[in-house]
């Protein structure tokens, strides 16, 4: 599969790929990774990387797929999109669930200027949030742990390049399979812990 993400390869430009997103925001759906957020979130509990009296940074939230889940489990719950459909998805169930500690803020988070007010900071499937800029945004932002969730397969991706090599496009997802994220941080003299999650649907 190519490496090629269809994004880079049309030269989709940043406000579109912006819009994009806010588009999409009413067809988008976390039923594709199944029981995957409730694992995650109860397996980052597990080794203290979230923790009841935490104040969490969440990064790339979307309508909430992991913000619904950690919710429950911290003291309070910053969540950051660039999106404002995606957002009022996410207000709009919080509020009908009762969850008073969920905060939505409309931001692009390249350009946040970091804050270390939070104990823990996590990026869920945000595009770009592997980079080395925003892992050192992340733990300029975090006083203890910073957590990314990212895809290795996603069941769209093959579909999605079939489509592409069809309009005769060579684009694809390989890159999700890449080990650059936890190489850089290890020899940057990190430790990351690395864990893989996969579900049927």
């Amino acid at each position: 599969m190519s490496d090629i993400h269809p994004f880079t390869g049309e030269k989709t430009s940043y406000e579109k790929t912006l819009k994009f997103w806010d588009d999409y925001s009413d067809q988008y759906s976390g039923m594709q990774q199944g029981d995957i957020p409730v694992r995650i979130v109860d397996r980052l509990m597990e080794l203290g990387m979230l923790e009841g009296g935490d104040d969490v940074l969440e990064i790339g939230s979307g309508p909430g797929t992991y913000s619904l889940v950690m919710s429950p489990h911290v003291r309070t719950l910053t969540c950051m999109d660039t999106s404002p459909r995606m957002l009022s998805r996410l207000s709009a169930e919080a509020s009908v669930r009762g969850m008073d500690n969920i905060t939505c803020v409309l931001n692009d988070w390249n350009s946040y200027v970091p804050d270390m007010g939070f104990d823990a900071c996590i990026a869920t499937l945000c595009p770009g949030s592997g980079s080395p800029e925003s892992i050192l945004r992340m733990e300029a932002s975090a006083r203890r742990s910073c957590i990314l969730v990212s895809w290795v397969v996603n069941h769209g991706d093959d579909l999605n390049s079939e489509i592409w090599k069809r309009l005769g496009k060579d684009y694809g997802y390989g890159f999700r399979r890449s080990t650059e994220v936890q190489d850089r941080l290890k020899e940057s003299g990190r430790d990351p812990h690395v864990e893989f999650f996969k579900t049927c649907i």
